[in-house]
């Protein structure tokens, strides 16, 4: 994991370092190995006891470690892991998890070549430090495995571990990452863009190599990045107008020469935006949604063709994430929302 952090920051560090990987999605699986790593530590430090000083982790804590399926630690060891778990917990006291998952984010982002946006490289000497920071909770992390991996984890760890997947099905646990609101969209994306973005994402399905002569992949993590958060935040404004009891049949006030523009079927013919959005939300839900989005851009990413069966369920995400663009352009025609 040590190797995968390092070629992760070179590929940062070193401009076009990435072609000389097979496609950028195995840039982005780097990536992703160290980002799941960084949240499996964060859930870690998140069923040690709040009542120990997590500066010290005292002897008792270690002994109330229930179901071992080894002889107690030996003194030398247990000072070994006692000192990895303070550089654990004391890691994610001073970065929030989404702090590090967004430091590892501008690895990823600034070494795949940006040209959507205006972007300027300012990682250099910030980017030494989080490297030097995040290899040292790796080691630690390595220490707790390599010492506790006979260990079975204690029903009330179980149960904590269980509350987070739980709180994560929805799939929206990060939307307070993001910097602005759904109605505001437009001013960070173009609708144009991102129309254009679906667009191109989908012809890159039909072809091989596509990155051997486009060089800037970042683009598409950008953009994705978009439809995530599109999808995140139309389906909390959905679960909040249903918390308020707002009939999803009510017509909107929308001028019909608005309607005439839009691409989406559904809310071409008729007035009810928010039963669209219902609809789609039944038909699949969200983490599902997600998920297909999430392959989708392996797939874009992988520089190789695919097979048709993928291209009509890409096509369906493309669809749908069409209609959630022209529904954020409907927002300003949605009734008085009376609370």
């Amino acid at each position: 994991m040590q190797e995968r952090l390092w070629d992760l920051v070179t590929v940062a560090m070193r401009p076009n370092y990435w072609l000389r990987y097979d496609s950028p999605l195995e840039v982005y699986n780097l990536y992703t190995s160290v980002v799941r790593l960084i949240e499996a530590g964060w859930l870690i430090s998140q069923i040690r006891p709040e009542q120990e000083q997590k500066a010290t982790l005292s002897d008792k804590f270690m002994a109330r470690e229930t179901h071992l399926k080894r002889p107690v630690i030996k003194p030398i060891e247990q000072h070994t892991v006692l000192n990895a778990y303070k550089v654990l917990l004391q890691s994610y006291k001073e970065d929030k998890l989404f702090t590090l998952r967004i430091d590892l984010f501008e690895f990823l982002f600034e070494g795949l070549h940006p040209t959507c946006v205006d972007y300027s490289p300012s990682l250099s000497e910030y980017l030494v430090d989080r490297y030097h920071f995040l290899s040292r909770l790796i080691d630690a992390l390595y220490m707790i495995h390599d010492q506790e991996k006979r260990r079975e984890s204690s029903e009330e760890d179980l149960l904590i571990l269980e509350k987070y997947q739980k709180d994560d099905t929805a799939g929206i646990r990060q939307k307070d990452i993001y910097g602005h609101q759904l109605g505001d969209m437009f001013i960070y994306s173009k609708k144009e863009d991102l129309r254009q973005a679906l667009s191109s994402s989908y012809e890159v399905l039909y072809h091989n190599d596509f990155w051997k002569y486009h060089h800037n992949p970042a683009n598409v993590l950008h953009y994705f990045h978009d439809f995530v958060f599109i999808m995140d935040s139309t389906y909390v404004f959905l679960q909040e107008r249903i918390s308020r009891n707002v009939d999803p049949d009510q017509e909107w006030d929308i001028p019909a020469h608005i309607l005439q523009e839009m691409e989406s079927l559904p809310l071409k013919e008729n007035k009810k935006p928010l039963r669209y959005l219902k609809e789609m939300f039944d038909i699949r839900p969200l983490n599902e949604w997600k998920r297909d989005l999430a392959n989708w851009q392996d797939a874009v990413l992988s520089n190789k063709k695919i097979s048709y069966d993928q291209k009509n369920t890409y096509k369906e995400v493309r669809q749908f994430l069409t209609g959630l663009i022209e529904f954020i352009e409907l927002m300003s025609y949605e009734p008085e929302v009376k609370i």
